[in-house]
């Protein structure tokens, strides 16, 4: 978690209540990745430590993933999945804001992820999870695919799984 040492050489860390602030603030119903839907369905495992993450995706099959809050980066998400090799990963967090520049809900952008295929804990796919979440949002038009996908055109969608 973050901590609340702050010393010359290290510059202020957030507070605990600062780091669940933000958190609370991603989830926000308004928040353009729309990550209450996943929250409330169970497809974030939320509080996790590193180690934690890596234990509980071991064992799983290939394509399996699991999302946590970043422990270490504040207002960050991080994926932990298991390759094809039956290998698991962490990659370095993904930065909220930044991924908010795909204008697109974080169900979404999953989609367009190959190495993520299956969601934990109840290895539904990822289709089925982004058709479910649709449903907390029926004023918003299901996102079409975006045109980097389709002719090579336009910003790829990048979440950060290396």
């Amino acid at each position: 978690m973050m901590t609340t040492k702050r010393s010359e050489g290290n510059p202020a860390q957030p507070t605990f209540w600062k780091w669940l602030y933000d958190i609370l603030e991603i989830l926000d119903k308004k928040h353009p990745l729309k990550l209450r839907s996943l929250w409330k369905r169970g497809y974030i495992t939320g509080f996790v430590t590193t180690p934690r993450a890596v234990e509980i995706i071991k064992c799983m099959r290939p394509g399996t993933f699991l999302i946590r809050f970043s422990t270490r980066v504040q207002q960050a998400i991080s994926f932990c999945y298991v390759d094809e090799d039956g290998k698991s990963h962490l990659p370095e967090p993904n930065v909220v804001e930044k991924l908010k520049i795909y204008n697109e809900p974080l169900h979404d952008l999953i989609k367009y992820t190959e190495k993520l295929q299956w969601y934990y804990p109840d290895l539904i796919s990822k289709d089925a999870v982004a058709n479910e979440c649709r449903a907390d949002y029926p004023n918003s038009e299901p996102h079409p695919t975006p045109k980097s996908k389709i002719n090579g055109y336009g910003p790829p969608i990048h979440l950060k799984l290396i």
